[in-house]
């Protein structure tokens, strides 16, 4: 590389880097508002990571001890390595430290990816469109701040989609390897197939045979280059694991009730025909929530259509396709909003560059920028406002699980197991104490698919319908001596009653029994 070329890649990153800066400086002033991670599932994925980083745990492990009675544990697979792989370096500045900077740093990644799309479109003003993302929704803003593996699967997903019509394969393939590895769902991948071969054969009278191609290599390469795929190479085909098989996540559910509500699996990727989380929404709610992002996307419409007669070509027939893909999907699950809203963005920027160039067209197109970016403003500032309220006031979720977590590490043997009443307790107490084992975490279909009597068992137990005398017997069943439960619940005042069992530890949250 000559030094002129050199100079040309440092001036084209400079950009890039002093976006990210920002775009990270502004997650880090909403992650850090709270003292503990956003979600629980956070404090999983960190620790896991740490375990990994000590060998503690390797990758290819086939069980995982510390949910005792989960198939995780019967026949593990971690379907996130590559977010847990990711997460390693953060976790050197500590391990709660880095599951908030690491929320940070991957939300920031999205807009930069955004910013860079545009950049390299030639699209003016296109660190103004991808700003709209750090004003767009207090949904979006408080999602992209879970510590999980969907930000950098985003991020992946948006340049995998740009690689696809510019006819890049060879970075189309590994930005695909990537985000199969980071998170072995091949949901994502097989949209793009559909979107990007549509939108390429529009633009180009004819069907790219390698963008076919590509994509479906790169979707079979992620499956057979990830260790899951050959510790669970029956989830992906078969009917016994239904976290892996796509036709039951698209069309079926488990029909187990978990304390009234039907058990969901697959992350985003839930079944489409269970009640959407819009369903207790009315009309107004959705404007008021997702005001922003739908004034973007209806300019993108606008301005798309309009782009239509003048001029096709793969790059915004791909976004665009995109977009309106995730915006379907988006009205039957609220949680693809993390997927919709950066499209959106990125396909507003493209038809506008597309349509409003030049004379009184560009003229026109900045007084309409004005006129839409100032109405997307002000509900954008509220929806900063509000996504720094709930996650200054959320935050804290999960620290109050570190003094008992203590005292269990120190007061009981190790792999001793303990109860608990609830899947989502075992993250935090994992996150602060791997030297006990517990019953089932991530969620409670692990357990059901262990051991269906053991679930409803468990059930029983944790809704408290059992006598004071029956419910210490049914503890004993999961091989525990020590239960750990909230205070108030229903099972911390049958345990009060119960023979034999006595509270060894207690503070303003929760109580420890232990049975004698």
């Amino acid at each position: 590389m000559t030094e002129l070329q050199r100079g040309g890649a440092r001036a084209a990153l400079l950009p890039l880097a002093a976006f990210l800066a920002v775009a990270f400086g502004f997650h880090a002033w909403l992650e850090f508002r709270g003292a503990g991670m956003h979600g629980v599932d956070g404090y999983f994925h960190t620790k896991l990571a740490r375990l990994y980083a000590t060998g503690e745990v390797l990758p290819w492990a086939r069980h995982f001890k510390w949910m005792s009675f989960s198939s995780i544990n019967d026949l593990r697979c971690d379907w996130q390595l590559g977010y847990h792989l990711l997460l390693v370096p953060f976790t050197w500045f500590g391990l709660l430290v880095g599951g908030k900077l690491s929320a940070a740093f991957f939300a920031a990644l999205i807009p930069t990816v955004v910013f860079g799309i545009l950049r390299a479109e030639r699209v003016r003003f296109a660190w103004a469109f991808a700003a709209l993302l750090l004003l767009s929704a207090e949904y979006y803003l408080v999602r992209i701040h879970l510590p999980r593996p969907t930000s950098p699967v985003v991020a992946l997903l948006l340049l995998a989609s740009y690689f696809a019509a510019r006819g890049r394969m060879r970075a189309l393939f590994l930005c695909l390897l990537a985000m199969l590895v980071t998170y072995a769902v091949p949901h994502n991948a097989i949209a793009l197939l559909v979107v990007a071969a549509v939108a390429t054969r529009i633009a180009d009278g004819v069907l790219r045979p390698r963008l076919v191609f590509t994509i479906a290599a790169a979707l079979l390469a992620g499956m057979l280059l990830h260790p899951g795929f050959w510790q669970w190479r029956g989830a992906f085909f078969g009917t016994d694991h239904a976290l892996f098989n796509v036709w039951r996540q698209l069309s079926g559910t488990l029909e187990a009730a978990e304390n009234g509500d039907r058990i969901r699996i697959g992350g985003e990727w839930v079944t489409m025909h269970a009640p959407a989380e819009f369903a207790s929404l009315a009309f107004g709610e959705i404007l008021e929530q997702f005001l922003a992002p739908l004034i973007v996307f209806a300019c993108a419409v606008a301005l798309g259509l309009a782009a239509l007669r003048r001029r096709r070509d793969a790059v915004w027939l791909t976004v665009c396709g995109m977009a309106a893909a995730y915006f379907v999907l988006f009205l039957q699950h609220v949680r693809f909003a993390e997927y919709w809203v950066p499209f959106t963005v990125l396909a507003a920027g493209l038809c506008a560059q597309r349509v409003l160039a030049g004379g009184a067209r560009r003229t026109a197109g900045i007084a309409l920028a004005f006129v839409l970016g100032g109405a997307a403003l002000v509900p954008g500032v509220g929806a900063v406002r509000a996504a720094a309220d709930t996650l200054e006031n959320d935050a804290g979720i999960g620290l109050e699980y570190e003094r008992p977590m203590r005292w269990l590490a120190e007061n009981t043997p190790e792999d001793a197991i303990v109860f608990h009443a609830r899947w989502p307790q075992f993250c935090p107490m994992f996150f602060f104490n791997d030297h006990n084992r517990y019953i089932v975490g991530l969620d409670s279909y692990f357990l059901y698919q262990h051991d269906e009597e053991k679930y409803r068992r468990w059930m029983q137990i944790t809704l408290g319908e059992l006598d004071p005398e029956s419910t210490r017997d049914a503890i004993r069943e999961f091989d525990s001596r020590h239960v750990l439960v909230k205070r108030g619940i229903p099972l911390d005042l049958i345990l009060q009653r119960a023979p034999a069992t006595l509270p060894m530890y207690e503070d303003a949250t929760f109580r420890v029994y232990e049975l004698r």
